[in-house]
C-alpha cells in the first residue's frame, strides 16, 4: 500500500519513466512534421525546411510541458490532520490527554505563557472558549480572544515541531550546510512574529526575569535552544528553522503560513472553530479519569474540541526536470509523518487501540 506521506518519492518515481515521454515525444513531433509537410504542399506553399524543423520542436516541447504539467497537478498532494482538545468549563482549561503529545504541550505552553504574561491570561478568562458556540449562534460575530489564543498555540507546536525535525533531519543526513540557511527570530516574518507565543517564547532569555537567576555560564551560551524555569513555567524556545537555499517562508493570512522551496510550495492552513464534538463519556472516565462530569448548574463540565491542520504540496514545473539535490527536499515526508504521529486524533486513537478497549470496558459496564 502507498504512503500517503511519500510526496516527494512518487515524484521521483515519476521520472524514471521519463523515456516514455521522450520517445512519445520524438513520434509526435515525427508525425507533426510530415502533418505540416503535407499541408504545406497541399496549398501550393513553397517547401520551408527551416519553418518544418521549428513547427515540429515548438509543438514536441508544447506536448512535453503539457504532459509535464498534467504530471505535476495528479503528484500535488493535500494531507489533513484532524486533532482534539479537552477542555473543563469549570476551571477554564486544557486538560491534558495522556500519550498525546500535542495536548501536553498545548498545557505546557498555555502555563509558560500565563506566567510571563498575565494579560493573556486575563484576556483568557474573559472570553473562555465556551463563548465561542455563543457566538456561533450569534447574528453578530465577535471576536473572541481564546478562540485566537488556541490557534495560535497551534501554530506554534506545528511550527516547533517543523524546527525540531528541519535540524534533526539535515544533522543526520549530514548535508553541506553550505547549500543550507537558517531562519531566525531576527529574520522571521513579522506576520510570523506576531504570534504571540512565538514572540514570547523566543526573546533573548538574558533580558527576561524568569531566567534573571540562571547560571551565567548557562547565559553566556551561544548555541543554547531551550530553557524551561521549573518553579514557575516560564520558557526560552530559540527559534531556527533550517531550509535549503532560496527558501522563503511567510503568512498569507492569519490561518495560514506558506513555505516557498525552488522546488514546492508548500500551504499549512490552521483551522479551529470551536465548535463542540460528540462526547465520549468512556474515554473521559477510564482514560481521563475525569469526575463530577456536570457542575453546578448541571450542564457538562467538560467537552471535546477539535481543530484541523490541512497542509498543501504544490511542485513547481522546473521540478520535474531537476536533476539533483533531492535529499536536501526529503524533508517534507519527514515532517509530514512526524506531525502525523504529533497531533492526529486518528493516529492516536490507533496507537492506544481504544476502539477495542473502548468495547471492552462498554462490555464490562
Amino acid at each position: 500500500m502507498k504512503n500517503r506521506n511519500d510526496i516527494l518519492r512518487r515524484l521521483i518515481n515519476e521520472k524514471e519513466n521519463y523515456k516514455d515521454i521522450i520517445i512519445t515525444a520524438i513520434v509526435i513531433a515525427i508525425g507533426v512534421n510530415i502533418f505540416t509537410e503535407g499541408i504545406l504542399r497541399l496549398l501550393n506553399i513553397e517547401e520551408n525546411e527551416l519553418l518544418l524543423i521549428v513547427i515540429g520542436v515548438i509543438l514536441s516541447i508544447g506536448v512535453v510541458a503539457i504532459y509535464s504539467y498534467r504530471k505535476m497537478k495528479s503528484i500535488d498532494s493535500n494531507v489533513e490532520f484532524n486533532g482534539f482538545i479537552y477542555y473543563d468549563r469549570l476551571n477554564n482549561e486544557i486538560l491534558e490527554v495522556p500519550r498525546y503529545q500535542v495536548s501536553s504541550d498545548i498545557c505546557r505552553y498555555l502555563k509558560a505563557a500565563f506566567a510571563e504574561d498575565k494579560k493573556l491570561e486575563k484576556n483568557w478568562d474573559k472570553q473562555p472558549i465556551s463563548t465561542i458556540e455563543e457566538n456561533i449562534e450569534s447574528e453578530n460575530e465577535i471576536y473572541i480572544e481564546s478562540k485566537y489564543i488556541i490557534m495560535e498555540l497551534i501554530e506554534y507546536c506545528v511550527l516547533d515541531q517543523l524546527s525540531m525535525g528541519l535540524d534533526d533531519y539535515f544533522r543526520k543526513k549530514d548535508m553541506n550546510f553550505e547549500k543550507l540557511e537558517k531562519i531566525e527570530r531576527d529574520n522571521i516574518p513579522k506576520e510570523l512574529l506576531a504570534n504571540r507565543f512565538i514572540n514570547l517564547f523566543s526573546k533573548d532569555f538574558k533580558t527576561r526575569k524568569a531566567f534573571a537567576n540562571y547560571h551565567e555560564d548557562l547565559r553566556r551560551g551561544d548555541e543554547l535552544f531551550g530553557i524551561e524555569n521549573f518553579e514557575t513555567g516560564e520558557i526560552y524556545n530559540k527559534i531556527q528553522l533550517i531550509f535549503p537555499k532560496g527558501t522563503k517562508i511567510k503568512k498569507d493570512y492569519k490561518e495560514s503560513l506558506q513555505i516557498n522551496t525552488k522546488k514546492y510550495v508548500i500551504d499549512i492552513k490552521f483551522d479551529f472553530e470551536g465548535i463542540e464534538g460528540l462526547r465520549d463519556n468512556i474515554f473521559e472516565k477510564y482514560y481521563l479519569n475525569v469526575q463530577n462530569y456536570c457542575d453546578d448548574d448541571l450542564n457538562f463540565r467538560y467537552c471535546e474540541y477539535g481543530f484541523n491542520i490541512d497542509i498543501d504540496v504544490r511542485f513547481k514545473l522546473k521540478t520535474y526536470f531537476s536533476k539533483n539535490k533531492w535529499m536536501y527536499y526529503l524533508w517534507i515526508e519527514n515532517f509530514i509523518e512526524d506531525l502525523e504521529k504529533y497531533l492526529s486524533k486518528e493516529k492516536f486513537m490507533n496507537e492506544i487501540n481504544w476502539r477495542t478497549v473502548r468495547t471492552m470496558l462498554q462490555c464490562k459496564e
